[in-house]
């Protein structure tokens, strides 16, 4: 579990990775999940992308990611700038 202003980086091999409701957590460098893993993102939940250094989301063919947001409690992907400038984070589909 990650809580607020935890960093998440490298490889997950195994097991499950847990953003907790309203948490703000950073992704630097390549976040790359393998088969057989799950990242979960609970909802009120903020990911946002260190621009410091080339950074991305790698959800691998057999891993899960589990975004459970809501309508009230939305999870946001953005990036670390500040102020956070328009379509800085893309690759999202």
């Amino acid at each position: 579990t990650y809580p607020t202003g935890s960093v998440i980086t490298g490889i997950c091999s195994e097991g499950e990775v847990i953003v907790p409701e309203d948490a703000t957590v950073i992704m630097k460098g390549i976040v790359h999940f393998n088969a057989g893993t799950t990242f979960t993102i609970n909802r009120g939940a903020t990911i946002k992308s260190d621009t410091s250094v080339l950074s991305a989301l790698i959800i691998e063919q057999g891993a899960k990611i589990m975004a459970v947001g809501t309508a009230d409690r939305p999870i946001t992907f953005t990036s670390s700038r500040n102020p956070v400038i328009a379509h800085s984070m893309t690759g999202v589909e």
